[in-house]
């Protein structure tokens, strides 16, 4: 637990500091009077400034000086000759104690305790109401009890369970959607709302995990409740991170709603997609791709545990559809598909299960059309590889739009008659036509991928070409032909 000088200055108020001298907002583990015995870098030293003046190779460390303060470049806060040096180290003395004795028992309510425990903890310490959101600002723990009269978007998150969307186009505006990850909180004065706020974001695996907010509802701000909700998120973390609870409060709110709604096919205006997507900025800008995986039987909290460890490696929201746990991945640019597509393929070999992923996609409005490449891709899968890939089986699925009492309609005739030539004669030109056109035209490569000599082919495709009288030359002949034999296939 580290005390920034902010509020070592804030804590020497009575006493008139003057804070001469600071390396931004530098933070100290611990306190001690002035001795000449060495300097450590996170200690704060109380003393007379005669008795510090003479002080060398100190410059990291922190001072509170009593009268005049000694020639250093380290972190310095004067205090008036008339001050006591050891009633200015008990004063501070108790404040390191107090912050201690919080961080103890914040840290035991994240072992032991509930998320609604770790907000009443640090209620009790500010004495404001403190709210916790998940990715989604879906609300998973608040004060409960606390009422902010006058306020309506405090009674829109008690009673909703979410933030508004009004709220977060204000925070988007001015700029406190995202705020640093790590480093002191810093108090927020939104124009548009009553109270100020500390909000301090925290992450899971490098990956945004959610927000704690507190409100200056009861009493006004100091820096003492900035650190208090740093410790707070602290524990968050903590506790998210090895909590099996935290898979039971995702996958809901309003962007896993409206998720939901445009996979199964409801169409929404564009205007409802982009203000869900105010509460996920990043997705504004991007690509997607639906990854759609069975789970078979699977209840909620197993389903919860894929969701979550998938939503760990890539930036993806997931929803349970029939049984199957289908992930939007979201990417910002195309070059970086090829590292999703290689940690999605991992991470379902690791788990023993297997998957099909769409084309790629930019408008959340067509996300049904991609669900169902992502189905098709592994109805039509071949092949024991754990990720399949819809660009892989696209002609497969056109194709399987026919039926299957139209398949000899719809092939080549020829085609048909240079099969039923080499069922009658033991011979394989159909495979060698396939082939033929499959690379090309090209001779070299298909002799190479049939095994036989460049003359043996072109005495076949000169064969072929006389008993069937077709022109390779035309294009649409070409693709009659290998379509015809694709069909064929999925006949048989």
């Amino acid at each position: 637990m580290m005390i920034p000088i902010s509020l070592i200055v804030d804590t020497l108020k009575a006493y008139c500091p003057e804070q001469r001298f600071s390396a931004g907002d530098v933070q100290f583990g611990r306190v001690s009077l002035f001795l000449e015995e060495g300097w450590r870098d996170d200690t704060l030293y109380v003393g007379l400034g005669s008795a510090l003046r003479n002080t060398r190779g100190a410059d990291s460390s922190g001072f509170v000086c009593i009268g005049e303060p000694p020639m250093t470049k380290g972190n310095v806060v004067v205090l008036p000759d008339s001050c006591d040096p050891h009633n200015v180290f008990n004063c501070l003395q108790n404040v390191f104690l107090k912050f201690s004795e919080y961080e103890l028992e914040v840290m035991k309510a994240a072992i032991v305790g509930s998320y609604h425990d770790l907000i009443d903890v640090c209620y009790r310490f500010t004495s404001n109401p403190v709210l916790l959101y998940d990715s989604g600002y879906r609300v998973l723990a608040l004060t409960p009890d606390a009422e902010i009269p006058g306020d309506p978007e405090w009674e829109y998150i008690r009673t909703k369970g979410t933030a508004s969307l009004e709220m977060m186009k204000i925070l988007r505006e001015e700029g406190a959607v995202s705020l640093e990850p790590k480093g002191l909180p810093r108090i927020f004065f939104p124009t548009h709302f009553h109270h100020a706020s500390i909000p301090c974001d925290f992450y899971l695996s490098s990956r945004y995990g959610g927000r704690v907010v507190a409100i200056d509802a009861f009493k006004p701000f100091s820096p003492a409740d900035e650190l208090a909700v740093r410790i707070l998120t602290e524990a968050i973390e903590l506790k998210m991170s090895r909590d099996e609870a935290f898979q039971d409060i995702r996958g809901e709110g309003p962007v896993y709603t409206m998720l939901h709604y445009l996979v199964t096919g409801v169409r929404l205006e564009r205007s409802m997609i982009a203000d869900r997507l105010q509460y996920i900025p990043s997705w504004t800008k991007g690509f997607f791709r639906v990854l759609f995986v069975p789970l078979g039987s699977v209840n909620k909290q197993s389903f919860d545990y894929y969701a979550r460890a998938m939503e760990r490696k890539v930036d993806s929201r997931s929803v349970l559809i029939e049984s199957a746990l289908v992930a939007i991945m979201h990417y910002r640019k195309s070059e970086d598909f090829r590292t999703v597509r290689d940690v999605t393929d991992a991470f379902l070999s690791d788990n023993d299960l297997k998957g099909g992923l769409s084309n790629e996609l930019e408008n959340l409005a067509d996300l049904h059309d991609s669900y169902m490449q992502a189905v098709a891709a592994l109805e039509l899968a071949e092949g024991d590889r754990p990720l399949h890939l819809y660009t892989d089986y696209a002609l497969k699925h056109i194709l399987s739009f026919c039926s299957p009492e139209y398949i000899r309609l719809l092939a080549h005739p020829s085609l048909l008659r240079l099969k039923d030539l080499d069922e009658k004669n033991n011979t394989q030109l159909s495979e060698t036509m396939q082939a033929f056109l499959e690379n090309e035209r090209s001779l070299v490569r298909t002799a190479r991928v049939l095994h036989i000599h460049r003359n043996t082919l072109l005495y076949r495709i000169n064969k072929i070409v006389a008993i069937l009288d077709v022109d390779l030359e035309n294009p649409n002949t070409r693709l009659h032909f290998l379509l015809s034999e694709r069909l064929l296939k999925m006949r048989r």
